[in-house]
């Protein structure tokens, strides 16, 4: 029903933009690279504090909502659809192409 990652040391984790692609809501710590590309807060989902439990528990409390949950499945879809590689990719080649190869 949602997707947790309360790391305290991650560059990016793909897995946190897979579930983002499947409409999961996102609880993820600050720490991972992810969390600054996908979580848009109170609409995809929480950054979190590893560390702080009680606004942890705060945040997972507010995901057991269904309206909450359902709203920021969708903007969670969104979001990783729009930065997914099927979308990011040909730009990034068309980049490459006129940095390298022009």
């Amino acid at each position: 029903d949602v997707f947790v990652l309360p790391t305290r040391r991650d560059t990016y984790a793909a897995v946190v933009h897979e579930a983002a692609c499947l409409g999961m809501p996102l609880l993820i710590s600050q720490h991972a690279g992810a969390c600054e590309a996908l979580v848009k807060e109170d609409i995809t989902g929480f950054a979190c504090v590893p560390e702080d439990s009680h606004t942890f528990a705060d945040q997972m409390q507010r995901l057991l909502e269904p309206t909450t949950r359902a709203r920021m499945s969708a903007a969670s879809r969104m979001v990783g659809d729009q930065i997914s590689a099927h979308r990011r990719g040909p730009a990034l080649w068309h980049w490459m192409t006129e940095q390298f190869f022009s």
